[in-house]
Protein backbone atom coordinates (compact mmCIF):
# COMPACT_ATOMS: atom_id res chain seq x y z
CA UNK A 1 0.00 0.00 0.00
CA UNK A 2 1.10 3.65 -0.35
CA UNK A 3 0.22 6.34 1.46
CA UNK A 4 1.19 9.43 -1.22
CA UNK A 5 2.56 12.48 0.17
CA UNK A 6 5.99 12.20 0.23
CA UNK A 7 6.56 15.33 -2.09
CA UNK A 8 4.22 17.44 -0.45
CA UNK A 9 5.75 17.29 3.59
CA UNK A 10 8.76 17.20 5.05
CA UNK A 11 8.98 14.38 6.70
CA UNK A 12 11.36 12.29 8.62
CA UNK A 13 12.64 8.84 7.41
CA UNK A 14 11.69 7.35 11.43
CA UNK A 15 7.92 9.11 9.86
CA UNK A 16 8.20 7.79 6.49
CA UNK A 17 8.79 4.04 8.29
CA UNK A 18 5.66 4.31 10.42
CA UNK A 19 3.27 5.08 7.59
CA UNK A 20 2.09 7.49 9.55
CA UNK A 21 1.99 10.83 8.43
CA UNK A 22 0.79 14.70 8.44
CA UNK A 23 -2.01 14.62 5.86
CA UNK A 24 -2.65 12.90 2.12
CA UNK A 25 -3.98 14.93 -0.61
CA UNK A 26 -5.87 13.16 -3.66
CA UNK A 27 -3.24 12.44 -5.98
CA UNK A 28 -3.30 8.70 -7.19
CA UNK A 29 -1.36 8.52 -10.59
CA UNK A 30 -4.58 9.62 -12.83
CA UNK A 31 -6.31 12.87 -11.26
CA UNK A 32 -3.15 14.54 -9.46
CA UNK A 33 -4.66 18.03 -7.83
CA UNK A 34 -2.58 21.07 -6.28
CA UNK A 35 -2.34 21.03 -2.58
CA UNK A 36 -3.36 24.59 -1.82
CA UNK A 37 -0.28 24.72 1.20
CA UNK A 38 2.34 23.94 -1.59
CA UNK A 39 1.24 24.39 -4.93
CA UNK A 40 2.42 21.37 -6.27
CA UNK A 41 0.88 18.32 -7.95
CA UNK A 42 2.40 14.76 -7.27
CA UNK A 43 1.38 11.20 -9.01
CA UNK A 44 1.56 8.67 -6.94
CA UNK A 45 2.50 5.49 -9.16
CA UNK A 46 1.53 2.31 -9.15
CA UNK A 47 5.24 0.68 -8.00
CA UNK A 48 4.60 3.85 -5.02
CA UNK A 49 1.72 2.04 -4.01
CA UNK A 50 2.80 -1.08 -4.04
CA UNK A 51 6.06 -0.72 -2.10
CA UNK A 52 5.24 2.51 0.78
CA UNK A 53 4.82 0.84 4.00
CA UNK A 54 5.13 -2.88 3.44
CA UNK A 55 5.42 -5.15 5.08
CA UNK A 56 1.81 -4.77 6.91
CA UNK A 57 0.59 -8.53 5.71
CA UNK A 58 -0.09 -9.12 9.83
CA UNK A 59 -1.99 -7.21 12.58
CA UNK A 60 1.26 -6.65 14.48
CA UNK A 61 2.66 -4.70 11.79
CA UNK A 62 -0.44 -2.47 10.92
CA UNK A 63 -0.25 0.26 9.66
CA UNK A 64 -1.12 3.90 11.57
CA UNK A 65 -3.83 5.71 9.94
CA UNK A 66 -5.64 8.90 11.17
CA UNK A 67 -9.28 8.87 10.28
CA UNK A 68 -10.12 11.26 7.99
CA UNK A 69 -7.18 10.84 5.55
CA UNK A 70 -6.96 8.88 1.96
CA UNK A 71 -4.75 5.92 1.74
CA UNK A 72 -3.59 4.76 -1.93
CA UNK A 73 -2.93 1.58 -1.90
CA UNK A 74 -1.87 -1.60 -3.64
CA UNK A 75 -2.95 -5.46 -3.60
CA UNK A 76 -0.83 -7.68 -4.87
CA UNK A 77 -1.38 -11.64 -5.29
CA UNK A 78 -1.81 -13.29 -1.49
CA UNK A 79 -1.30 -9.69 -0.47
CA UNK A 80 -3.36 -7.65 2.91
CA UNK A 81 -2.85 -4.93 3.92
CA UNK A 82 -3.66 -3.78 8.10
CA UNK A 83 -4.26 -0.17 9.25
CA UNK A 84 -5.08 0.34 12.73
CA UNK A 85 -6.70 3.62 14.51
CA UNK A 86 -8.11 4.92 17.39
CA UNK A 87 -11.34 5.98 17.94
CA UNK A 88 -12.08 9.79 19.16
CA UNK A 89 -12.83 10.13 22.95
CA UNK A 90 -16.21 11.23 22.25
CA UNK A 91 -17.96 9.88 25.42
CA UNK A 92 -21.16 8.65 23.27
CA UNK A 93 -18.81 7.25 21.03
CA UNK A 94 -19.85 7.55 16.87
CA UNK A 95 -19.46 5.87 13.65
CA UNK A 96 -17.23 5.09 11.23
CA UNK A 97 -17.80 5.24 7.42
CA UNK A 98 -15.65 3.21 4.96
CA UNK A 99 -14.42 3.60 1.18
CA UNK A 100 -12.71 1.44 -0.59
CA UNK A 101 -12.66 3.03 -4.29
CA UNK A 102 -10.76 3.36 -7.67
CA UNK A 103 -10.15 -0.30 -7.15
CA UNK A 104 -8.40 -2.00 -10.17
CA UNK A 105 -10.23 -4.14 -12.49
CA UNK A 106 -7.80 -7.61 -11.93
CA UNK A 107 -9.14 -8.35 -8.83
CA UNK A 108 -12.59 -8.06 -6.16
CA UNK A 109 -11.72 -6.22 -3.13
CA UNK A 110 -12.56 -6.87 0.54
CA UNK A 111 -12.45 -5.55 3.78
CA UNK A 112 -12.55 -7.00 7.61
CA UNK A 113 -12.54 -4.30 10.68
CA UNK A 114 -11.55 -6.01 14.22
CA UNK A 115 -11.66 -4.76 17.31
CA UNK A 116 -7.90 -4.56 19.11
CA UNK A 117 -9.73 -5.51 22.63
CA UNK A 118 -10.11 -8.48 21.49
CA UNK A 119 -9.46 -9.47 18.19
CA UNK A 120 -12.81 -10.40 16.99
CA UNK A 121 -14.07 -9.79 13.63
CA UNK A 122 -16.42 -6.97 13.96
CA UNK A 123 -17.92 -7.16 10.57
CA UNK A 124 -16.76 -7.41 6.73
CA UNK A 125 -17.77 -6.82 2.90
CA UNK A 126 -16.68 -7.45 -0.32
CA UNK A 127 -16.78 -6.79 -3.81
CA UNK A 128 -19.21 -9.25 -6.00
CA UNK A 129 -17.44 -8.29 -9.09
CA UNK A 130 -13.68 -7.09 -10.17
CA UNK A 131 -12.94 -3.30 -9.52
CA UNK A 132 -16.20 -2.70 -7.68
CA UNK A 133 -16.37 0.18 -5.13
CA UNK A 134 -17.59 -1.05 -1.65
CA UNK A 135 -18.22 0.82 1.27
CA UNK A 136 -19.83 0.38 4.67
CA UNK A 137 -20.16 1.65 8.42
CA UNK A 138 -19.55 0.15 11.70
CA UNK A 139 -20.15 1.89 15.55
CA UNK A 140 -16.87 3.52 17.45
CA UNK A 141 -16.86 3.45 21.24
CA UNK A 142 -15.13 6.31 22.98
CA UNK A 143 -10.73 5.74 22.36
CA UNK A 144 -11.08 1.95 21.20
CA UNK A 145 -8.57 1.06 18.61
CA UNK A 146 -9.60 -0.83 15.29
CA UNK A 147 -7.83 -2.71 12.98
CA UNK A 148 -9.28 -3.33 8.95
CA UNK A 149 -7.99 -6.19 6.86
CA UNK A 150 -7.69 -5.46 2.76
CA UNK A 151 -7.65 -8.15 0.90
CA UNK A 152 -8.82 -9.87 -2.53
CA UNK A 153 -12.06 -11.51 -2.33
CA UNK A 154 -12.29 -13.11 -5.76
CA UNK A 155 -10.81 -13.24 -9.49
CA UNK A 156 -7.23 -11.47 -8.93
CA UNK A 157 -5.44 -11.73 -12.32
CA UNK A 158 -2.81 -8.95 -11.48
CA UNK A 159 -1.68 -6.28 -9.07
CA UNK A 160 -4.28 -3.53 -8.61
CA UNK A 161 -4.77 -0.04 -6.98
CA UNK A 162 -7.12 1.02 -4.22
CA UNK A 163 -8.00 4.31 -2.42
CA UNK A 164 -9.10 3.81 0.94
CA UNK A 165 -10.93 6.17 3.25
CA UNK A 166 -12.62 6.36 6.76
CA UNK A 167 -14.47 9.04 7.99
CA UNK A 168 -15.99 9.45 11.68
CA UNK A 169 -19.28 11.07 12.81
CA UNK A 170 -19.69 11.62 16.70
CA UNK A 171 -23.00 10.96 17.71
CA UNK A 172 -24.83 13.91 19.99
CA UNK A 173 -26.39 12.44 22.72
CA UNK A 174 -25.51 14.71 25.99
CA UNK A 175 -26.52 12.19 28.35
CA UNK A 176 -24.20 9.35 28.12
CA UNK A 177 -22.89 7.21 29.79
CA UNK A 178 -26.42 6.43 30.84
CA UNK A 179 -26.04 2.34 30.14
CA UNK A 180 -27.07 1.43 33.48
CA UNK A 181 -29.19 2.25 36.68
CA UNK A 182 -26.35 4.26 38.62
CA UNK A 183 -25.86 6.14 35.55
CA UNK A 184 -28.99 7.71 35.58
CA UNK A 185 -29.35 11.43 34.08
CA UNK A 186 -31.41 14.17 35.51
CA UNK A 187 -34.05 15.45 33.45
CA UNK A 188 -36.97 18.30 33.32
CA UNK A 189 -40.57 17.70 33.58
CA UNK A 190 -42.13 18.61 30.90
CA UNK A 191 -39.56 19.55 27.98
CA UNK A 192 -38.79 16.87 25.64
CA UNK A 193 -34.79 15.50 25.11
CA UNK A 194 -33.73 13.58 22.83
CA UNK A 195 -31.02 11.05 22.70
CA UNK A 196 -29.46 8.35 20.66
CA UNK A 197 -30.62 4.30 20.43
CA UNK A 198 -26.98 3.05 19.68
CA UNK A 199 -23.91 1.79 21.18
CA UNK A 200 -19.97 1.40 20.07
CA UNK A 201 -18.19 -1.59 20.03
CA UNK A 202 -15.64 -1.84 22.13
CA UNK A 203 -15.27 -5.77 20.96
CA UNK A 204 -16.91 -7.52 18.42
CA UNK A 205 -19.90 -7.92 20.15
CA UNK A 206 -22.25 -5.98 22.00
CA UNK A 207 -24.39 -6.85 24.79
CA UNK A 208 -28.45 -5.20 24.52
CA UNK A 209 -27.38 -3.44 28.13
CA UNK A 210 -25.09 -1.37 25.84
CA UNK A 211 -28.65 -0.16 24.25
CA UNK A 212 -30.22 1.09 27.55
CA UNK A 213 -30.64 4.57 28.75
CA UNK A 214 -31.38 5.62 32.12
CA UNK A 215 -32.75 9.09 33.23
CA UNK A 216 -34.23 10.07 36.57
CA UNK A 217 -36.63 12.79 36.72
CA UNK A 218 -37.96 14.67 40.21
CA UNK A 219 -41.90 14.80 40.31
CA UNK A 220 -44.88 15.76 42.40
CA UNK A 221 -47.46 13.49 43.75
CA UNK A 222 -50.33 12.70 41.25
CA UNK A 223 -50.24 11.61 37.91
CA UNK A 224 -47.51 11.03 34.95
CA UNK A 225 -47.27 10.82 31.35
CA UNK A 226 -44.18 9.73 29.83
CA UNK A 227 -44.60 9.61 25.32
CA UNK A 228 -41.35 8.36 23.84
CA UNK A 229 -41.25 9.32 20.09
CA UNK A 230 -39.95 9.72 16.84
CA UNK A 231 -38.40 6.14 17.43
CA UNK A 232 -36.02 5.02 14.45
CA UNK A 233 -37.62 2.35 11.91
CA UNK A 234 -35.09 -0.38 12.43
CA UNK A 235 -36.24 -0.60 16.04
CA UNK A 236 -39.01 -0.87 18.26
CA UNK A 237 -38.48 0.48 21.87
CA UNK A 238 -39.68 -0.16 25.17
CA UNK A 239 -39.97 2.63 28.40
CA UNK A 240 -40.11 1.80 32.09
CA UNK A 241 -40.46 4.04 35.07
CA UNK A 242 -39.50 3.16 38.49
CA UNK A 243 -39.75 4.37 42.15
CA UNK A 244 -37.22 5.26 44.29
CA UNK A 245 -37.47 1.78 45.64
CA UNK A 246 -37.40 -0.07 42.61
CA UNK A 247 -40.59 -0.71 42.05
CA UNK A 248 -42.57 -0.41 38.45
CA UNK A 249 -44.57 2.51 38.07
CA UNK A 250 -45.62 1.81 34.54
CA UNK A 251 -43.95 1.22 31.48
CA UNK A 252 -45.18 0.78 27.54
CA UNK A 253 -43.34 -0.27 24.02
CA UNK A 254 -43.65 0.09 20.80
CA UNK A 255 -46.64 -1.49 18.68
CA UNK A 256 -44.21 -1.67 15.64
CA UNK A 257 -40.63 -0.79 14.65
CA UNK A 258 -40.48 3.16 14.79
CA UNK A 259 -44.29 3.48 16.56
CA UNK A 260 -44.33 6.03 19.71
CA UNK A 261 -44.31 4.26 23.19
CA UNK A 262 -46.28 5.85 26.37
CA UNK A 263 -46.96 5.58 30.04
CA UNK A 264 -49.83 6.92 31.87
CA UNK A 265 -49.99 6.17 35.57
CA UNK A 266 -52.04 7.74 38.47
CA UNK A 267 -51.99 8.19 41.87
CA UNK A 268 -47.50 8.25 42.26
CA UNK A 269 -46.19 9.49 45.61
CA UNK A 270 -43.63 13.14 45.10
CA UNK A 271 -40.36 11.87 45.14
CA UNK A 272 -37.19 10.75 42.61
CA UNK A 273 -38.22 8.37 39.81
CA UNK A 274 -36.19 6.76 36.92
CA UNK A 275 -37.05 6.15 33.64
CA UNK A 276 -35.71 3.58 31.61
CA UNK A 277 -35.22 3.24 27.96
CA UNK A 278 -34.22 -0.20 26.26
CA UNK A 279 -34.88 -2.40 23.18
CA UNK A 280 -38.19 -4.14 23.01
CA UNK A 281 -37.58 -5.87 19.30
CA UNK A 282 -35.75 -5.27 16.17
CA UNK A 283 -31.73 -5.29 15.77
CA UNK A 284 -30.25 -1.71 15.91
CA UNK A 285 -27.86 -1.34 12.61
CA UNK A 286 -24.53 -1.05 14.54
CA UNK A 287 -22.45 -2.33 11.14
CA UNK A 288 -23.64 -1.61 7.48
CA UNK A 289 -22.88 -2.70 4.03
CA UNK A 290 -23.68 0.59 2.50
CA UNK A 291 -23.07 4.63 2.24
CA UNK A 292 -26.67 4.44 3.35
CA UNK A 293 -26.97 4.61 7.48
CA UNK A 294 -29.81 3.21 9.27
CA UNK A 295 -32.19 5.27 11.65
CA UNK A 296 -30.20 4.46 14.76
CA UNK A 297 -27.21 5.90 13.22
CA UNK A 298 -28.58 9.40 12.66
CA UNK A 299 -32.12 9.72 13.73
CA UNK A 300 -32.19 10.40 17.59
CA UNK A 301 -35.71 9.44 19.82
CA UNK A 302 -37.33 12.30 21.79
CA UNK A 303 -38.21 11.30 25.54
CA UNK A 304 -40.93 13.51 27.41
CA UNK A 305 -41.82 13.15 30.94
CA UNK A 306 -45.02 15.04 32.03
CA UNK A 307 -47.25 15.89 34.77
Amino acid sequence: MNRAIGLLVAFTTASFASGCLDHIVHVDGRDPVVDPAVGTAVHATHTDRCSFAEPNNEREQSTSYALGDTVYGCITENDVDFFEFQAPGDVAGGYVKIDLSNVGITGAIEYEVYSVSDNGQIFGHYGSNNGQSIAGYFTAAAGVRYRVAIRTFSGYTSSYDYDLKMAYTPFVDVYEPNDRSEEAKPIPVGAPIEAMMSAGHEFADISSADFEDWYSVDLASGSVHVKLENVPSDVALAVSMVDSSGNEVGSGYSSSAGASAVINADGIAAGTYKVRVHLFSGDPKVVGRSSQFADTITKPYKLTVGQ
